[in-house]
């Protein structure tokens, strides 16, 4: 893409990283309101006001830069009346320069980094599905935002050992326990009556 338009505008570029990134890599469910969302692997859910303000960059602005990746034929958008959902065209291509980084990784490294990939699966940053996929299963979703947003504010560093946090799903569990301490009632499983939904990425989706 090097010497594309989207280079030659500082915002445009911000805005096509953060499309990249925001995109799931696999096949998988949001949780949207109070229903499921089914996504396919680079796709992502879109709100133009929270995107916009995730950014740095006016709604008009991003509205322009949307339309231009349609003419492009960069990506799809499918609306709905609540939320859009943004296909990234050619998705898999994007990922070729890191796929080819890691082939080409020294060979004496490479079983550290699948050693270190096996054992330390629970230890990278979850996304928010993730996170609400695991409190789903034990009856407490509405958490799972609450959750998210406290570790994503810390970029998920403990603040007493100042390192990257453990194995996340055992600090969920904490989390759930102590939930069930500070309230006289364990909160039961609710995703039929979940409020309306504020996505911490997202923002709220029309």
């Amino acid at each position: 893409m090097r010497g594309h338009w989207i280079f030659e505008d500082a915002e445009f570029l911000k805005a096509w990283v953060t499309f990249l990134f925001a995109a799931t890599h696999q096949d998988c469910k949001l949780l949207v309101g109070k229903q499921f969302v089914d996504l396919k692997r680079g796709q992502f859910v879109y709100g133009r006001k929270a995107f916009s303000t995730k950014i740095g960059i006016s709604e008009n602005r991003l509205r322009r830069f949307v339309k231009l990746l349609q003419i492009e034929q960069m990506i799809h958008q499918q609306k709905t009346n609540k939320y859009s959902i943004i296909s990234i065209a050619n998705y898999d291509d994007y990922q070729t320069y890191n796929q080819e980084t890691t082939n080409k990784a020294p060979t004496k490294h490479q079983q550290t980094t699948t050693n270190n990939n096996n054992n330390n699966n629970n230890n990278n940053k979850p996304t928010l599905i993730e996170c609400q996929e695991y409190f789903d299963s034990k009856g407490f979703v509405s958490l799972a935002e609450e959750f998210f947003d406290h570790w994503e504010g810390l970029d998920w560093i403990s603040p007493k050992t100042k390192k990257p946090l453990g194995r996340w799903r055992s600090n969920a569990a904490t989390w759930i326990t102590n939930h069930k301490k500070w309230h006289s009632e364990p909160q039961q499983k609710e995703k039929d009556d979940l409020a309306p939904y504020v996505h911490p990425i997202y923002g709220e989706l029309q």
